[in-house]
C-alpha cells in the first residue's frame, strides 16, 4: 500500500484489455504504484518458440517485471502460471 515502485506488465492487445480493470484496483490499494502497461507481440517472422524471444529479452533485462500471454513453450529460467484459459 505504500510502495513508489515502477512496475511494469507486458501483454498482447487481448490480455492488455482484461488487466486493466486489475490494474484499477491496484492502484485504489497502493496509489504511489506505477503500473506500466507495455504491448507484447510475437515476431511474425519467426516460429514458436522463438516468436516470443522479443518478451524473454524485455524480462532479462528487467524492462518488464511480467509477461501475460500465450506463450506455448517458456524457457526454463522463468515461472509460469495459467491465468485462464479460453
Amino acid at each position: 500500500a505504500t510502495t513508489t515502485r515502477v512496475f511494469a506488465i507486458g501483454a498482447p492487445d487481448g490480455a492488455s484489455g482484461t488487466l486493466l480493470p486489475l490494474l484499477a484496483a491496484v492502484r485504489e490499494v497502493a496509489p504511489g504504484l506505477d503500473l506500466r502497461l507495455r504491448q507484447l507481440l510475437p515476431a511474425p517472422a519467426r516460429e514458436p518458440p522463438g516468436n516470443w524471444d522479443a518478451a524473454w529479452a524485455d524480462l532479462d533485462a528487467r524492462a518488464i517485471d511480467l509477461a501475460v500471454g500465450s506463450f506455448g513453450e517458456i524457457p526454463a529460467r522463468f515461472a509460469a502460471t495459467p491465468l485462464r484459459e479460453e
